[in-house]
């Protein structure tokens, strides 16, 4: 598979609350932007907790990202394919141990290269540099180092995304699924 270079924007999806490290990422992006607006834009797929959203907000202002930052609210599942694909990264800010990185799963079987943190069921997933990017939870010039490490190379950039959508295709796919069990079985059977 070949994807095509994508420079719209990088993408959060999901719910819009504090666990799940949205401030995070526009810390980063205000530092990758401080004197340059809208060099890194962020779509914001997903609605939440609005005291957080007013914290999101007041982030968005006094950084100046009003041009950098589009909040979409929730879509119809069907259209987030079409927002991965027209997305340059999804970036996983979750600052919280999820027992599984269904987004990752999503964007990867898409071909959208993944930035992550690696808490709870992201560490299963993500293998840095190989399939996704990783940051420590919470650090925002990690994160932004990624983000500008992924723009800067779009060899990995398009390297991440092929390999993402393998590892999804291999361990994720029903006939991954199938092959895996298959293997597992005719193991045990020769045990």
């Amino acid at each position: 598979h070949s994807f095509p270079t994508r420079r719209s924007s990088d993408l959060y999806a999901g719910q819009v609350s504090r666990p799940k490290g949205v401030h995070t990422i526009l810390r980063a992006l205000a530092a990758l932007n401080a004197g340059q607006t809208g060099a890194y834009r962020l779509t914001i797929v997903g609605d939440g907790v609005p005291d957080y959203r007013a914290e999101l907000d007041a982030i968005i202002r006094e950084n100046n990202l009003s041009d950098s930052v589009i909040f979409l609210g929730r879509l119809p599942h069907s259209e987030i394919p079409s927002v991965h694909h027209r997305s340059h990264a999804l970036v996983f800010s979750s600052e919280w141990d999820e027992p599984f990185g269904l987004s990752h799963i999503e964007a990867m079987a898409g071909g959208c290269p993944v930035i992550s943190t690696t808490t709870g069921g992201s560490g299963e997933l993500i293998r840095d540099g190989i399939n996704a990017l990783a940051y420590k939870a919470g650090d925002a010039q990690a994160l932004a180092n990624c983000l500008e490490r992924l723009r800067n190379d779009e060899p990995l950039r398009a390297r991440l995304a092929i390999n993402g959508r393998q590892w999804v295709e291999e361990r994720h796919s029903i006939d991954g699924y199938a092959r895996n069990l298959e293997q597992f079985l005719l193991n045990a059977i020769s045990h």
